[in-house]
């Protein structure tokens, strides 16, 4: 199961978009390392139609089906670089995180333009062993414009928020909702 977007609105996905169309047009969208090099082409189109018409999972689905992923990963532990067979749920992994990071840029556009600036973390996805840090943000009450800057300028990573990690399962939502 994916990340549950609270309320996320017609406008929030459209402006998501317009996020993913700027990336594309200034060289920044995330292509993780996991992909092969039909997922690499095919990712731009299969995250917009996600946002236009689907969510993480379907994206996920899609990721899946079209055998988007490298068969095996490379990896570095304790200092030593290795491969591994790619993880089952690799798919959902990258949907969840990049996904949830553009419904959290559209959504911080849509709040800024209506003349606020304040979001609120919430928890999109329930955890198994949710880390202490994950929780503490949970209820948080962050600037949109702030948090719109960090996750378009730290693409592929966390945000120096903490927020865009792909297996926190934070997100945010309104204030008002």
């Amino acid at each position: 199961m994916g990340i549950n977007q609270t309320n996320l609105t017609e406008k929030e996905r459209a402006k998501a978009i317009e996020e993913v169309k700027s990336d594309i047009e200034n060289g920044t969208l995330y292509y993780s390392t996991r992909l092969n090099a039909k997922g690499k082409q095919l990712w731009p189109d299969l995250m917009i139609d996600a946002l236009k018409n689907g969510n993480d999972e379907t994206l996920a689905n899609a990721i899946e089906e079209n055998q988007l992923l490298n068969e095996v990963e490379n990896y570095t532990r304790n200092g030593v670089a290795s491969t591994r067979k790619m993880a089952k749920n690799a798919p959902s992994t990258l949907a969840d995180g990049e996904f949830n990071r553009f419904c959290m840029r559209g959504r911080c556009v849509v709040v800024i333009e209506s003349g606020d600036d304040e979001v609120e973390v919430y928890r999109g996805k329930e955890a198994k062993n949710p880390r202490p840090e994950s929780e503490m943000k949970i209820g948080e009450r962050i600037s949109a414009s702030k948090l719109l800057e960090d996750l378009r300028n730290n693409i592929g990573i966390e945000t120096h928020l903490g927020l865009g990690s792909p297996n926190s399962g934070l997100s945010i939502k309104k204030v008002d909702d």
